[in-house]
């Protein structure tokens, strides 16, 4: 099976707004939140945000991670809905320009999906989102082929709390990649998720991946444990493959009850948004292993990159990114 990851992602364009913490109060925003905003909500915000000048890129979770595997040399596609306006447009082709297959058209008179970052000071993000057509992907919109061809598909669990149809699109999605045994990677996405959706996971998402990426809030609401060491023993009881992300505290994973951890990586300068750093250090990892690397080596590379992509604003990592990558692989 050739190198190929596959994402089921919503696909948003990220607006990244450098703000004072006296604008959070202004509006209402609880610092470090995240939350789901109407197309009305979402263009309030967007004007008030306009002013500040947001740095305006193409995201979304699990798209976030594809890209940076493409970067590390693993090609990849995005399965997501985008409409057939500005930011759709933008998004493929700049996913398209860095060899990123994008199988599914843009939506007549639909919405891309965005999400507002809005950063404060101490790169602390805070987030809205308003997902558009994104939310409307159900099973028929899958891309079979790409699915069987892929080495991994990498799904994002946001899927499971935007809609009916996109939590239906999930489980379709496992079928198909279960029916050639093509792996496959279930991140978490956030901790709402896990509260919302935790007896789903357990049951009918857990018992048919190879691979669980959280970070260590999400893992120890998902296991109902007080630490990431505890969700690690008892997450790895029913996946395969359990990797979980500490923060400062690095990474610790098993794959198949082999046990490993990982320091943080240091970054070369100071914070500046931590949006994108999971999304980063999955797609890092995932390259790693399906490169032949071990899966510590992989995590090691992995923290690296994360490192890096808290020093700038947005998940876009430069070329650089694969020099500092083979530095702390040896690959």
């Amino acid at each position: 099976m050739r190198q190929h990851i596959t994402a089921l992602t919503h696909p948003l364009t990220d607006l990244i707004v450098p703000c004072s913490r006296e604008f959070l109060d202004n509006h209402a925003l609880k610092p470090g939140s995240y939350g789901m905003f109407s197309e009305v909500e979402q263009d309030a915000l967007l004007n008030e945000c306009h002013a500040l000048t947001p740095t305006i890129s193409p995201g979304g979770s699990a798209a976030n991670s594809a890209q940076t595997a493409r970067l590390l040399g693993v090609p990849g596609s995005v399965i997501g809905l985008v409409g057939d306006d500005h930011f759709g447009h933008t998004m493929r082709e700049d996913l398209e320009r860095q060899g990123i297959a994008v199988p599914l058209p843009p939506v007549a008179n639909a919405r891309t999906g965005t999400c507002v970052s809005l950063i404060t000071p101490d790169g602390e993000r805070t987030m809205r989102t308003c997902l558009g057509v994104a939310r409307h992907l159900e099973p028929r919109d899958l891309s079979t082929d790409v699915i069987l061809q892929s080495s991994w598909l990498l799904i994002e669990g946001y899927f499971l709390t935007a809609s009916e149809s996109n939590a239906h699109a999930i489980m379709e999605a496992i079928s198909i990649a279960r029916s050639q045994r093509v792996k496959i990677a279930f991140s978490t996405a956030a901790e709402f998720v896990v509260d919302a959706k935790r007896d789903e996971i357990q049951r009918d998402i857990m018992p048919h991946i190879d691979l669980l990426i959280s970070n260590e809030g999400e893992a120890m609401a998902l296991a109902n444990v007080a630490t990431a060491q505890e969700a690690l023993v008892a997450l790895r009881r029913s996946v395969p493959g359990v990797v979980i992300t500490c923060g400062k505290d690095g990474a610790i994973g098993s794959i198949h009850n082999d046990s490993w951890s990982t320091p943080a990586g240091e970054p070369r300068s100071s914070v500046v948004d931590t949006t994108g750093a999971g999304d980063v250090f999955a797609g890092a990892f995932l390259a790693g292993i399906t490169r032949g690397l071990s899966p510590q080596i992989s995590a090691v590379g992995a923290a690296r990159l994360a490192a890096e992509v808290i020093t700038q604003r947005g998940a876009r990592l430069s070329s650089e990114a694969y020099s500092w990558w083979r530095e702390s692989t040896g690959l």
